[in-house]
């Protein structure tokens, strides 16, 4: 029927980096898999290689950021995604949460989450699950400052 509009985020961020999974930056722990192959089937294509991360297991990097985002797939076998950035936890995500469009389907799609405000500087960035496994796609990092 009418349209409302909620939010609209024109943020344009031109000092932008995209970190894939498959980034040889990574440090992987023990028996991490090998990333494959991935097709975006349905939601905003943020990589082409996912590595599954068990729990038990972590990925980190350390970047120069003001602002992270985290790209990872939603599941219904998915774990929680935990991100520490400098020591201290910043996100617990669940990632068996389907998204529910307007017919009431539900739809499980490649999803990402913020971390703002962190100050712009070099932070170590550690991610975890806890649970079950996680799929990662990527790490976006943002610096923000004018």
């Amino acid at each position: 029927e009418e349209v409302k509009v909620a939010a609209l985020d024109s943020k344009v961020c031109d000092k932008r980096a995209s970190f894939p999974v498959a980034s040889p930056v990574w440090r992987l722990s023990d028996g991490i898999a090998a990333a494959q192959p991935f097709a975006s089937a349905w939601g905003a294509p943020y990589g082409d290689q996912t590595i599954t991360l068990q729990p038990g297991q972590t990925m980190s990097i350390e970047v120069e950021a003001s602002d992270l985002a985290i790209a990872y797939l939603d599941t219904p076998e998915s774990g929680v995604l935990h991100a520490t950035i400098d020591g201290k936890e910043k996100l617990a995500q669940a990632c068996n949460l389907p998204f529910t469009d307007s017919d009431g389907k539900q739809h499980f799609l490649e999803n990402r989450r913020g971390i703002r405000d962190l100050g712009f500087a070099r932070h170590t960035v550690r991610l975890h699950s806890t649970g079950a496994p996680v799929k990662l796609l990527s790490l976006y990092t943002y610096d923000s400052r004018p």
